[in-house]
């Protein structure tokens, strides 16, 4: 329901806000704050899907921000999640794309990519990389770190 709402305290005291505040397409907002106001987490998420043959692909668009006490802040996003099988066949969940995380105050990022698998062919299939394989990359503006 569009303004629909959560707050939320944990055990430990960080609070948790958030607000549905588009239906088409669905995104929410939100906001966690630790109880010491030592960091806080913003952003929103709009959810993505795609319906392939025999498969589901979801993703959570849109940006996050980890805000330090000390003024530090880092961005990322989420990577896209894949259901096999919805079909025919084994029901399978694995982590596909890329995600990154850039540190906005040293002007460095992290790129990780996920799942190098690819499988290939109808009839005599052929098949490469791994399902739970994940590589990255740090760097900043000048040079491969």
């Amino acid at each position: 329901m569009l303004g629909e709402t959560l707050q939320a305290r944990f055990p430990d005291g960080t609070l948790l806000y958030c607000e549905h505040t588009s239906h088409h397409p669905p995104i929410t907002n939100f906001l966690l704050e630790d109880k010491d106001g030592l960091y806080t987490m913003s952003g929103f998420f709009e959810q993505c899907g795609k319906m392939g043959a025999n498969s589901f692909t979801s993703r959570l668009s849109g940006p996050c921000y980890l805000n330090f006490k000390d003024g530090h802040q880092i961005r990322f996003g989420f990577p896209s999640y894949k259901v096999g099988g919805m079909v025919m066949g084994e029901r399978t969940i694995e982590t596909v794309g890329s995600t990154m995380f850039e540190d906005t105050t040293n002007n460095r990022k992290a790129v990780l990519l996920m799942s190098s698998y690819k499988k290939t062919g109808w009839i005599r299939s052929t098949y490469s990389g791994l399902k739970d394989e994940i590589s990255g990359i740090i760097y900043d503006s000048d040079e491969i770190i």
